[in-house]
């Protein structure tokens, strides 16, 4: 029973309001004032339950005393099925860590956009697998890197298309492959500017069909500082670095050299030039003249030699 009762002047017949305070200072508060009609449960020091008049709830916990870490906390306990349905708006707002742990599944949907925004990081870690889907694009931007690290990386896609506006290093300790299983495709590698291969080991080149190579021979703008002396169209240099040397090229069929406008020196520095046909003819043909010198001899041997 409470200690002593207050109410306003009229009593109950003109809707008064009946206040309960208990001898420790707790408040039981009534109001039927039909335009703030609440009732209002407090604790002696400030926590409280209040039923407002426009229907909202208030439940407010306080630390007693103030500087007390461990007080002012709110428990909710549900043995069985929870369901909380707000109709209209929802803010949550917590001002130290927030932490949620669920034994079973989550799911979050939303009939329209979905956020999530952090001023510090955000991690996504599973134990398994993540999985991202869209039925639209997928957008991953980054203002200073975006970094993978796994093991292995698997693409599926019909078309793909990458802009780099700025170097690009690829960087393989093993082995890289690229093929094109469409046996109509074509494989484009296009540079407006000037392309290097470097291979410090072996190179072997094999074509299937046909090879065509086209040099141009302009010397560009800016030309590459290796070859900014050079003016020949086309330079190929063996044994450039103690090698053995050695240029070997093998035809199954026929082998044509045309030089449309111009001439064709074979110049060897020191050492042997010898032009060999195992079985067939070998001929010379000038529509001018045809020199050949030699500082000490020239040798022409064979069963029979023609000369007109």
């Amino acid at each position: 029973m409470a200690d002593r009762i207050q109410t306003t002047p009229g009593g109950y017949d003109h809707n008064a309001v009946q206040t309960w305070v208990s001898r420790g200072g707790h408040v039981d508060q009534s109001s039927d004032v039909p335009e703030d009609a609440y009732r209002l449960f407090k604790h002696k020091d400030g926590h409280h339950v209040w039923l407002q008049p426009d229907g909202s709830i208030q439940i407010t916990s306080v630390k007693v005393p103030a500087d007390n870490k461990n007080g002012g906390k709110m428990k909710i306990s549900v043995w069985g099925d929870a369901m909380v349905l707000v109709r209209q708006d929802c803010d949550i707002e917590v001002r130290g860590d927030t932490r949620l742990e669920c034994d079973g599944n989550i799911e979050a949907h939303s009939t329209g956009d979905l956020k999530l925004g952090s001023e510090g990081n955000i991690k996504l870690m599973a134990t398994k697998n993540i999985e991202i889907h869209a039925q639209q694009a997928i957008g991953l931007g980054a203002k200073a890197k975006l970094s993978i690290d796994t093991p292995k990386i698997e693409e599926n896609t019909d078309m793909k298309k990458t802009t780099v506006s700025g170097p690009l290093n690829d960087v393989i300790d093993g082995e890289r492959t690229l093929e094109m299983s469409a046996a109509k495709g074509t494989f484009h590698i296009t540079s407006k500017g000037h392309m290097i291969q470097t291979v410090k080991g072996d190179y072997q080149l094999i074509v299937g069909g046909r090879s065509q190579e086209k040099v141009g021979g302009m010397i560009p703008k800016i030309p590459l500082p290796a070859m900014g002396g050079q003016t020949q169209a086309k330079s190929i240099e063996l044994g450039a670095q103690g090698g053995t040397g050695k240029m070997e090229k093998v035809v199954i069929g026929n082998s044509v050299e045309t030089v449309t406008v111009g001439n064709k020196s074979i110049n060897v520095a020191a050492g042997n030039m010898v032009t060999a046909v195992g079985a067939g003819t070998y001929t010379v043909a000038a529509g001018v003249n045809a020199t050949i010198t030699g500082t000490k001899n020239v040798t022409i041997a064979g069963a029979t030699v023609f000369l007109n």
